[in-house]
């Protein structure tokens, strides 16, 4: 299954489909990087673009995506090297890693502040399995 998946990835459209949403991963990391940065929440962990985020919020945002605009644009450009359709794998999977840890960190705030969002959220599950 994961060798299909993989196969499918580096084929032509796979690997369009995949850089495109790289880029949608790349747009909703920046967003959310940026709502925690100005909710005093963390701090950017990237040096470089800690550096960018002293040009303001949208300094930040717009350096972030041309920066992964342009690897973006750099991978498509080499698409006919095998060593570039490969190395979309590892950077897709990171992405995805780090976009599901913005929205895990947004569901625990959201449960963790509304009580009663967070017990009908485990109470749901119990009572169903528990008949």
């Amino acid at each position: 299954m994961m060798r299909e998946f993989l196969t499918k990835l580096v084929e032509p459209r796979g690997f369009e489909r995949a850089l495109s949403i790289l880029l949608l991963l790349n747009l909703f990391d920046a967003l959310f990087t940026l709502f925690w940065i100005e909710a005093d929440i963390a701090s950017e962990a990237n040096p470089l673009m800690a550096q960018a985020f002293t040009l303001g919020p949208m300094g930040f945002i717009v350096v972030k995506l041309a920066l992964v605009t342009l690897s973006v644009g750099l991978i498509w450009r080499l698409r006919a090297r095998r060593g570039a359709r490969v190395a979309l794998v590892p950077v897709a999977v990171l992405y995805a890693y780090v976009v599901g840890g913005h929205v895990g960190y947004a569901l625990f705030l959201a449960l963790r502040d509304t009580p009663a969002l967070a017990s009908l959220w485990l109470e749901t599950p119990l009572r169903s399995l528990l008949g």
